[in-house]
C-alpha cells in the first residue's frame, strides 16, 4: 500500500480546477486506479503507464517520474522511454536528466535505464542534456555509448563534436577490436507496449560482434548530423576539427 500511498499524494498535488481537461483528469484517476491496484503486474502497470503518457503534459511528467527510481526494472525502463515524446514538455527532459545521474554509479542493471533515458533525451533534443549525454559516449558499457552517440546527433550541439571524435578514434584503435555485450534490452520488456523497442535492439549474430562494428557507424552519423560535413577515419575529422573549431556554428 506504500506505493498506492505514496501516488494518491502527487495526484493530491493536482486538484481539480474549472479549467482542467476532464479527459486527463479522468486518465489520472484511471493510471491511480490500474497502478497501484493490489497485485498488479509490471505488464498491468506498464499498460498504465503507457495510456496515461497519451495525455503529454507537465502534470503527467510529475505523476509518472517518481517511477523512474522505484518499481521494477522494467517498469523504470517504460517511464523512461514513454517521456520521449513529451516534446515541449520541459519537465520531461528535466526528469530524464535527474534519472542519468541516479543511475550514473548503479552498475550494469541499470544499462537499460540509461539507454532508454538516452534515446529518450535524444528524441526531445535537449540542449540542457548535452553535457550529460557527452560523459557518456565513452561509458564503460557499449550500449549505453551507443545510445549516447545517437542522442548527441539529435541534440546537435558544438561540445558533442570532440567526444564523438575521440570514440571514433578509440574504436579505430586495438580498442575496437573487443566483443560486444548482449544488448541489455532485449527481452527485458513485455510487448505491451514496447514491441517496437525490443525489435529495434541489435540481435548477436552468430559471431559476435566488435566495438568498431557497431559504433563506428552511429559515430560518423552523428557527426554528419550536427557539422554537416562527411570524413570517413578519425584522422581526417582531427585535421577539419583543428583548422574548423575556432570559428565552428552548428548549421542549422
Amino acid at each position: 500500500m506504500k506505493l498506492a500511498a505514496g501516488l494518491f499524494v502527487v495526484l493530491l498535488a493536482f486538484p481539480a480546477h474549472s479549467g482542467d481537461d476532464q479527459a486527463l483528469q479522468e486518465a489520472l484517476r484511471k493510471f491511480n486506479d490500474d497502478f497501484t491496484r493490489p497485485r498488479a503486474g509490471n505488464d498491468e502497470r506498464i499498460a498504465a503507464i503507457h495510456t496515461l503518457a497519451e495525455h503529454k503534459s507537465d502534470r503527467v511528467v510529475k505523476v509518472l517520474s517518481p517511477s523512474l527510481a522505484r518499481g521494477s526494472l522494467q517498469v523504470r525502463m517504460a517511464v523512461a522511454h514513454e517521456l520521449g515524446s513529451f516534446q515541449g514538455v520541459a519537465a520531461a527532459a528535466e526528469a530524464l536528466i535527474v534519472a542519468l545521474k541516479t543511475y550514473e554509479t548503479a552498475g550494469r542493471n541499470t544499462d537499460g535505464i540509461r539507454i532508454h533515458a538516452l534515446r529518450s533525451l535524444g528524441q526531445l533534443k535537449s540542449k540542457d542534456a548535452a553535457a550529460d549525454v557527452e560523459k557518456l559516449i565513452l561509458d564503460k558499457s557499449h550500449w549505453v555509448q551507443k545510445a549516447a552517440i545517437d542522442a548527441a546527433g539529435l541534440i546537435r550541439v558544438k561540445s558533442s563534436i570532440e567526444p564523438l571524435i575521440k570514440a571514433l578514434r578509440r574504436v579505430e584503435g586495438p580498442d575496437g577490436n573487443g566483443e560486444i555485450a548482449v544488448n541489455p534490452l532485449l527481452d527485458e520488456l513485455p510487448p505491451v507496449t514496447v514491441g517496437a523497442i525490443v525489435k529495434s535492439a541489435i540481435v548477436a549474430q552468430a559471431r559476435p560482434k566488435s566495438e568498431r562494428d557497431v559504433l563506428t557507424e552511429p559515430i560518423l552519423v552523428s557527426l554528419k548530423a550536427i557539422t554537416r560535413a562527411t570524413f570517413a577515419n578519425a584522422k581526417d575529422w582531427e585535421g577539419w576539427w583543428s583548422k574548423s573549431k575556432p570559428t565552428f556554428k552548428v548549421p542549422e
